[in-house]
């Protein structure tokens, strides 16, 4: 017998609906990964004090990322449509251009 894994989604597309009021950064994040296929990856200290008010409604997992990130010095890359890299905009610039 073989494994079926069932999303409620196609492959590849994340669309994300969910309401947050006053919910850590760090909770809304883990709350995303219960819910959703997706994976973040960071340091708990860039996002440790920050509450976030904010409300996805059927918006891609782009869309719902820039909202997480809006008015922040933080910037991310979406890797396989599923795993998510943030980090401090200084640092990837950085890194990019570093030899």
């Amino acid at each position: 017998m073989s494994p079926w894994f069932v999303y409620g989604q196609p492959p590849g597309e994340i669309r994300i609906s969910a309401t947050f009021t006053g919910t850590r950064a760090i909770e809304l994040l883990n709350d995303l990964e219960k819910q959703y296929p997706v994976r973040f990856y960071y340091k708990e200290e860039w996002f440790s004090q920050d509450i976030l008010n904010v409300t996805f409604r059927d918006n891609t997992l782009e869309e719902a990322v820039n909202m997480i990130l809006s008015g922040k010095p933080y910037t991310f890359r979406i890797i396989n449509q599923t795993q998510v890299i943030l980090m401090p905009r200084q640092k990837w610039l950085y890194w990019l251009t570093d030899p």
